[in-house]
C-alpha cells in the first residue's frame, strides 16, 4: 500500500494492489466487519477516487460519452478488494455494508467464503426523458449509479444466479421529505425553489398517508383525460363496496368513486363473502380489522388515507360460493379495475396476511441514510435490490407471478404500488415514489413503467391504423398471460376472461375458447418452447353457451389455455399464416357452425385457385353425416373443433444429441423429413428404461404417431425449403383426437409420404 502525493486539501486516495482470487476467510460477515473505523467521505481508494460522482442527478444537457470517458474502462474488481479496504476507503466500507444486509437478508449467515467467486462493477443507470429534441434525442437524463455484486459460484436455494444491484442517487440539498412535500401549500413554488428534479428525498418508515391523496389529486388536476379515461370499459349495472368509514359492505351502481385492490391469497386465512354472511357484512362495523387479513385491513386504511370512502376487494365483494354471482363479475375484471379511481397493488406480499408495508409500524425496515462522498450528496435507492431491469422499479414478487394479477395491472389506469421498502404511484403520465423528487411537470419528463412496456395498452381510435394493432397487443397479452402461475388450473380461463372480453368489444373480434375467430387458422398455430413432458390442464372450467348456459368441460387441447407453459403465438399480420382449411365448432343445438374468418387472411386457398398437392379436397364442409352418433351425443362437444384436412402415421425416431439429449426424428434413418418441432412430443415409455449408457447420435427407439396438417406455415424454412405445412401430432381417443405436438414440415415431404384426406374432430 501506498499513498498518492497530492496538494494540500485534495482527497486522500490509497492505492491497494489485490490478486484477483485471493482467498476469503471462512468466518461470520459481522465478524469481517467488526470495529470499522469511521472514515471521512475524502477518504478513498483510487478505483473509488476515479467514479465521477459528480455527474449524478438529472441532466438536462449531458452527453453520456463523457461520463462513460471519466468512469473509464476499469469498472469492475474483485470483491477481495472491497474487504482490504474497509479500514480505509469511505465508499468501499458503504459497498461492503449493503451487501453484509442483503447476504443475511437472503442467505442467512452463510459467510462470505460459501458464495463463489464475488466480483463488483459500477454501472452507470441511464434514464431518458420521454420528451424528445429535434434530432430524436431525450431532452435530458438522469443518471443513477449502480454497484453490482455478481456471484459466479452461488445459485441459491430457488436454483436462480442472484446478482444484488444496489443503485445510489444524488440527494436533495436542502435536506427534504416527504412529510415537507405533503404540508407544503404552495407546491409549485415549493418544486421550483428549493428542489432538484429527481433528486432524493427521505421518506418515513410509517407512510405518510396525505402524499397518496397528493399524488390522486395532482394526477386529475395534471394529466386530464388521458389518465382519467384510462381502458375504455363498460360500467357494470351493479357491484359491491366496502365502505370504509362504517366497515361494512354496501350494494350499489357503480356510479360512485371506488379504489381496487390488487393482491395474492397465499396461503392465508380468507375471510369470505358467502351466502350465508352476507345480511351480516352488510351491517355498520361487520368488517373489524382483526378479523380481516393484514393486506385487506391495511387497504382499507390506504383508501381512507387516499381521502376516498369505498374499496373493492374480491373476495369480500364477490359472493364466493354462489355460482351465478362469480359468472357474473369474473368475465367482468376488465370493468372491475378500469373503473377504479387507482388500484393498490401489493407487490411486496406474499399472501393475504402479510399487510402494506409503511402501512402499520414495523413493516418497513431499512432506515434511509444519506451520505456524502467528497462534496456530493447521495442516499441509496430503495427500489427493490435484484431488479430485472435499469428503468423500472419491480423487483421479483409473488404478484407478478400470478396469473389473475396480469389483467388486474393492464385494466388498472392509476396503481399505487406497495414493495417491501417503499410505495411508488403510477399512471398514464406519471410515476412517482416516495424517495424522490418525481412530481416534476416544469422539466422533460422521466418515466418508469414498473408492469412492462407499453405493448399490453388499447390502442385509441385516434391513433393511425389503431384496429391493426390489436392482433398484436393479442399475441402479447397471451404471451405473457401464460408465463405466470395458476393455483387452480380451472381458472385458466377465467383470469384471461376480462382482457377477452375487451378485446371482444373494442377489436370487433369474437373468441372460441381463448382463440381469436379473425384469426383462428394462424392462432391454432401455437408454439411452446422446447420442452418434452408439459403438463395438460384437465381440470373441467366452466364454459357459458351462446343460450347464457353454463357446463363444466375441460379445456380442449388446441387452445394454449390447456397447457402450463410458455407460449409464442403467430404473427398475425399480412404476411402471416395461410387460411386453408374450414373449420367448425359445436352449439349448444348440436349444429354444426364455420368459424369464418375475415378478409384480411392471406392466401385464401379456394376453387379458382391451385390446389396444392396435399389436399383431396378445397374448403370440404363439414356436416352432421360425416360424424358418428356418439360425438354428436359428447358431453365435451362444445370443445370440439370439425375439419377435413390432409392426415398420415409418420414414423418418429428417437435419436440421442450431441449433450445425450433427446432428439425425435421424423421419417427414417435412410430418408428423413425437413421439419421443425414447435411443440415437441412426450417421449416414449420405452426411453425411461435405456439407461445412460448410450452416447450421441444413438438410436434408442422408433414409434408411428397420427398427423393432421391444420394449415401452412409462412414463417419456417427449413432445408432451404419455403413451402411448410404446420402438422398436429395426435392422440386418438375413440372418435376423437387431442393435441400432443406441433411440427412444421416441408410440403413436398409430406406429399411424398401419401397422406389421405379425412375428417377430424379433435378435442
Amino acid at each position: 500500500m501506498d499513498k498518492m502525493h497530492l496538494p494540500a486539501g485534495t482527497v486522500d486516495i490509497v492505492r491497494v494492489t489485490i490478486p484477483p482470487e485471493q482467498s476469503l476467510p471462512d468466518v461470520s460477515n459481522d465478524d469481517l466487519l467488526l470495529n470499522l473505523p469511521k472514515l471521512s467521505s475524502s477518504q478513498l481508494c483510487d478505483f473509488c477516487f476515479s467514479i465521477p460522482f459528480k455527474y449524478i442527478g438529472f441532466q438536462r444537457n449531458f452527453q453520456r460519452e463523457e461520463f462513460e470517458l471519466r468512469l473509464g474502462h476499469n469498472k469492475e474488481r474483485p470483491f477481495t478488494q472491497l474487504l482490504e479496504n474497509k479500514d480505509r476507503c469511505f465508499f468501499c466500507q458503504k459497498l461492503l455494508l449493503l451487501f453484509r444486509d442483503w447476504v443475511a437478508e437472503q442467505c442467512g449467515d452463510l459467510p462470505f467464503s460459501k458464495l463463489g467467486r464475488i466480483t463488483v462493477q459500477i454501472i452507470p443507470h441511464w434514464l431518458p426523458t420521454v420528451q424528445k429534441d429535434a434530432g430524436g434525442h431525450p431532452q435530458g437524463r438522469l443518471l443513477r449509479l449502480g454497484a453490482e455484486f455478481m456471484l459466479w459460484g452461488y445459485d441459491g436455494d430457488d436454483g436462480e444466479h442472484h446478482s444484488p444491484n444496489f443503485v445510489f442517487q444524488r440527494y436533495n440539498k436542502p435536506s427534504l421529505s416527504v412529510s415537507d412535500f405533503c404540508e407544503g401549500s404552495r407546491t409549485e413554488e415549493w418544486l421550483a425553489e428549493k428542489v432538484n428534479a429527481y433528486a432524493g428525498r427521505a421518506r418515513p418508515l410509517l407512510a405518510d398517508m396525505q402524499i397518496f391523496s397528493k399524488w390522486k389529486d395532482r394526477c386529475r388536476s395534471q394529466h386530464g383525460a388521458t389518465c382519467e379515461a384510462g381502458v375504455v370499459a363498460e360500467r357494470l349495472e351493479r357491484i359491491r363496496l366496502i365502505d370504509v368509514e362504517r366497515r361494512c359492505i354496501v350494494e350499489d351502481s357503480q356510479d360512485r368513486d371506488y379504489v381496487a385492490l390488487s393482491y395474492v391469497w397465499g396461503t392465508a386465512k380468507m375471510l369470505k363473502l358467502q351466502e350465508g354472511n352476507l345480511k351480516h357484512f352488510q351491517k355498520p362495523d361487520a368488517l373489524l380489522s382483526g378479523e380481516l387479513p393484514a393486506t385487506i385491513a391495511d387497504a382499507i386504511e390506504v383508501t381512507r388515507g387516499a381521502g376516498e370512502r369505498y374499496l373493492w376487494v374480491d373476495s369480500l365483494c364477490i359472493i364466493q360460493d354462489d355460482e351465478a354471482d362469480k359468472r357474473y363479475f369474473i368475465p367482468r375484471m376488465d370493468s372491475v379495475y378500469a373503473c377504479a379511481v387507482f388500484t393498490i397493488i401489493a407487490l411486496a406480499a406474499e399472501a393475504a396476511d402479510t399487510g402494506l408495508p409503511g402501512v402499520r409500524p414495523g413493516s418497513g425496515s431499512r432506515v434511509e441514510e444519506p451520505f456524502t462522498v467528497r462534496t456530493h450528496a447521495l442516499i441509496a435507492s430503495l427500489d427493490p435490490i435484484r431488479m430485472r431491469s435499469w428503468d423500472n422499479y419491480m423487483g421479483e414478487s409473488p404478484w407478478d407471478r400470478r396469473s389473475w394479477t396480469f389483467q388486474e395491472n393492464i385494466f388498472s389506469r392509476r396503481k399505487l404500488v406497495f414493495t417491501a421498502e417503499q410505495i411508488y404511484w403510477e399512471c398514464q403520465q406519471g410515476s412517482w415514489c416516495e424517495e424522490g423528487i418525481w412530481e416534476v411537470s416544469g422539466s422533460p419528463r422521466v418515466y418508469r413503467r414498473a408492469f412492462g412496456p407499453a405493448s399490453f395498452q388499447l390502442p385509441r381510435p385516434e391513433e393511425e391504423n389503431w384496429i391493426h394493432h390489436y392482433p398484436n397487443l393479442y399475441k402479447n397479452c397471451v404471451e405473457s398471460y401464460t408465463l405466470r402461475k395458476l393455483t387452480y388450473a380451472s381458472d385458466a380461463m377465467n383470469a384471461f376472461a376480462g382482457i377477452l372480453r375487451t378485446l371482444q368489444r373494442t377489436w370487433v373480434s369474437k373468441f372460441f375458447w381463448g382463440l381469436p375467430v379473425s384469426y383462428f387458422s394462424s392462432a391454432l398455430q401455437w408454439k411452446t418452447g422446447r420442452t418434452f413432458n408439459i403438463p395438460i390442464r384437465e381440470t373441467p372450467v366452466g364454459y357459458e353457451d351462446e343460450r347464457g348456459t353454463l357446463h363444466s368441460l375441460p379445456i380442449p387441447s388446441w387452445t394454449w389455455a390447456a397447457w402450463e407453459t410458455g407460449i409464442s403465438m403467430a404473427n398475425f399480420s399480412a404476411l402471416g399464416m395461410a387460411s386453408e382449411l374450414v373449420f367448425h365448432r359445436m352449439s349448444s343445438s348440436g349444429q354444426l357452425i364455420e368459424i369464418l374468418e375475415s378478409d384480411e387472411q392471406p392466401v385464401q386457398a379456394d376453387e379458382n385457385t391451385h390446389r396444392p398437392a396435399w389436399k383431396s379436397g378445397n374448403n370440404a364442409e363439414m356436416i352432421a353425416s360425416d360424424l358418428p352418433r356418439p360425438v354428436l351425443n359428447h358431453p365435451a362437444r362444445l370443445t370440439f373443433l370439425f375439419f377435413w384436412s390432409s392426415s398420415m402415421t409418420l414414423p418418429i425416431i428417437w435419436f440421442t444429441g450431441y449433450w445425450k439429449d433427446l432428439r425425435p426424428v421424423l421419417g427414417t434413418v435412410e430418408e428423413p423429413l425437413r421439419f421443425s418441432w414447435m411443440q415437441l412430443p412426450n417421449p416414449p415409455a420405452a426411453i425411461a428404461n435405456t439407461g445412460e449408457d448410450l452416447g450421441p447420435a444413438e438410436m434408442i427407439c422408433s414409434e408411428r404417431r397420427e398427423f393432421v396438417v391444420i394449415g401452412r406455415d409462412m414463417h419456417t424454412h427449413v432445408g432451404g425449403c419455403a413451402d411448410m405445412l404446420m402438422l398436429v401430432l395426435l392422440e386418438r381417443r375413440e372418435h376423437v383426437v387431442y393435441r400432443r405436438g406441433l411440427v412444421s414440415i416441408a410440403e413436398e415431404d409430406w406429399v411424398s409420404t401419401g397422406p389421405s384426406w379425412n375428417p377430424y374432430v379433435l378435442g
